[in-house]
């Protein structure tokens, strides 16, 4: 996301596993890093156990940036809405990458992370459904050129919504 102020290249607060007592660097010997490695999403470094990432980025087959780092499994804590408007927490264990260096298009922008929607069983949408937090939909939209917006996982309560399925992993 971007964060508004912020020069080119300045990276925002950065999560640092180190300060959560809940979280824990992915190691080479479970299963989710190896189905990442055999999806050519993840590298393992047998040096330190740990399920690292290299990832390009860019349209089609062009690779303009990259980013390099480590996957981590830790509690997210999100906020339910149900039908009649009441909203209640839910801790939800999940996996993603943390960043330790950018290279490209990805080292200009001022940002604190990148939230993909990747087919991929691991993508955060899929986690959520696969824990059982939501359906396998998501909502996004934008209000204006000025910003704003709301991002949903799961069901929209709201008459007219149609729904895209997410696609099974390639």
């Amino acid at each position: 996301m971007v964060v508004p102020g912020l020069a080119a290249g300045t990276l925002a607060a950065l999560f640092d596993p180190k300060l959560s007592s809940t979280s824990s660097l992915l190691a080479c010997s479970d299963k989710r890093c190896q189905n990442m490695v055999s999806d050519v999403l993840a590298v393992c470094n047998k040096s330190t156990d740990s399920c690292e990432l290299d990832l390009p980025y860019g349209p089609g087959a062009a690779i303009v940036s990259s980013t390099t780092g480590y996957y981590v499994s830790d509690i997210v804590h999100l906020e339910i809405l149900d039908a009649l408007g009441r909203t209640s927490s839910a801790p939800v264990t999940t996996l993603f990458g943390c960043s330790t260096s950018r290279s490209g298009d990805l080292a200009e922008a001022a940002f604190d992370g990148i939230f993909t929607f990747s087919p991929y069983q691991l993508s955060f949408s899929s986690q959520l459904h696969s824990n059982g937090v939501s359906p396998a939909v998501f909502s996004l939209c934008l209000r204006s050129s000025n910003g704003g917006g709301i991002l949903v996982f799961g069901d929209v309560l709201e008459a007219g919504i149609v729904y895209t399925p997410l696609l099974p992993s390639p």
